[in-house]
């Protein structure tokens, strides 16, 4: 299955690849407003951020238990304009908090279990950042105004300038080795790490 926000319909989707059909997930409580990044976890259970109500939902597989994480705000697991969202194993929640500049840890019941600052991140109000999850304690965020990823590992933060190649890096993903990165030019970049 292919899970996608569709963000200006105020709606989540569900497309079927094994039948071609699509249907929307049941609404969030409070109905969408925005919603920008969707990630599912190995047990199904998908997240979504819900961008514009400032918070993050959550569908257990089958939609049959929804819940969400957030309410505007500074303080640890609060959240203003969450764009990217990505899953570290099948319990944490790694969350683009794009307003307050910084990244969230969540855990299952939306609690912050950790805030990582990126003080040089997002200046521009329409970043909508994406993140990828290599290890646990390994990230990469984009930052397509700043033509930039941010590479976190652990503590430590590394801005990439990837402006000199004419990339303005709008989504990510990893697989197996490789970090695809799609950028606005409608061009898709694989990347090989190593060690």
């Amino acid at each position: 299955a292919l899970v996608i926000a569709d963000t200006w319909g105020h709606r989540v989707l569900i497309h079927l690849l094994s039948t071609a059909a699509t249907a929307p997930l049941p609404d969030a409580p409070g109905g969408w407003y925005g919603p920008r990044s969707v990630a599912v976890a190995a047990d199904g259970t998908v997240a979504v951020s819900d961008t514009g109500n400032k918070r993050v939902v959550a569908f257990a597989r089958g939609a049959t238990r929804v819940w969400t994480w957030g309410e505007p705000g500074t303080a640890p697991g609060q959240l203003e304009e969450p764009v990217g969202v990505a899953w570290i194993a099948n319990d944490r929640l790694l969350v683009c908090d794009t307003g307050n500049r910084r990244l969230q840890v969540l855990d299952r019941d939306g609690r912050s279990l950790r805030v990582v600052e990126l003080a040089e991140a997002w200046h521009d109000f329409y970043a909508r950042p994406q993140v990828a999850v290599i290890a646990d304690d390994l990230w990469v965020v984009t930052d397509p105004p700043a033509d930039s990823l941010f590479v976190v590992r652990g503590d430590a933060v590394i801005q990439l300038d990837l402006g000199g190649d004419g990339i303005q890096p709008a989504g990510v993903a990893w697989h197996a080795g490789t970090l695809w990165v799609t950028d606005l030019n409608r061009r898709l970049w694989a990347f090989e790490v190593g060690e």
